[in-house]
This record gives C-alpha cells, sequence and structure tokens, in this order.
C-alpha cells in the first residue's frame, strides 16, 4: 500500500512541477507585455506633463501682463498690501506649477529611455 501512496505523490509532484513551469512562464510573457505598456505609459505622462508645462508657463506670462498692466488703484495702504499679497501668491502658484510638471516631464522621459534599455545595462546604472 505504500508503493502505491509513494507512487501517487510522485505523479502529484510531478503535475505540481509541469503547472508551476508553465504559470511561471505565463507570468514571465505577461511581464514583458507589461513592461512594454509601462514604457508607453512613461512616455505619454512624460508628454502630457511637458505640455501642461508648457501650458503653465503661458498661464505665468500672462498673469504677469495682466498684474503689470492693471495696478491696484486704492488710497488704502492696507489693501494694496493685500493686492500685492495675492499679486505674489498667484504669479508664484502658476511658476511653481510650471516647475513642477516640467521637472516631472523631464524625470518621466529618463525614466522612459531607462525602461528601453535591457535590464542587464539597466542594473549596472
Amino acid at each position: 500500500m505504500s508503493n502505491l501512496e509513494n507512487g501517487n505523490s510522485n505523479e502529484l509532484i510531478k503535475t505540481i512541477k509541469a503547472i508551476s513551469n508553465h504559470a511561471s512562464n505565463n507570468l514571465n510573457k505577461s511581464n514583458e507585455n507589461q513592461a512594454k505598456g509601462r514604457s508607453l505609459n512613461f512616455l505619454s505622462g512624460s508628454l502630457t506633463s511637458i505640455l501642461l508645462a508648457w501650458l503653465s508657463l503661458k498661464l505665468s506670462q500672462e498673469a504677469i501682463k495682466y498684474f503689470f498692466y492693471h495696478p491696484s488703484t486704492s488710497s488704502s495702504i492696507i489693501a494694496i498690501n493685500i493686492a500685492k499679497a495675492l499679486k505674489t501668491l498667484a504669479i508664484g502658484m502658476t511658476f511653481l506649477a510650471t516647475f513642477s510638471f516640467t521637472f516631472i516631464g523631464f524625470g518621466l522621459f529618463l525614466v522612459f529611455i531607462r525602461s528601453l534599455l535591457p535590464s542587464d545595462k539597466r542594473d549596472s546604472c
């Protein structure tokens, strides 16, 4: 009876190994497909971020022009100080958005370039 059980357990182990190998092969193929998809995601994210950076830069330039040609006309010093603070805040936020989108866009582009390298060269970088 122990020989019969031993034979069944050997078959079971072989079956489990075959299933494991099959799953491992499918996982490797899936990882290759996902890596190609990730590269495109990096590129599209980079281009989107660069586009948003360009739009933020244009918005920054227009904000500067608007505030330059429309100075505050108030007799109250407190109102003028508040207006200056809000102008500074608005212009600062637009330039911060420009910097952030640019930095993210270039970073994603570098990751895109790195994702195109073979994995053995990528590990040495």
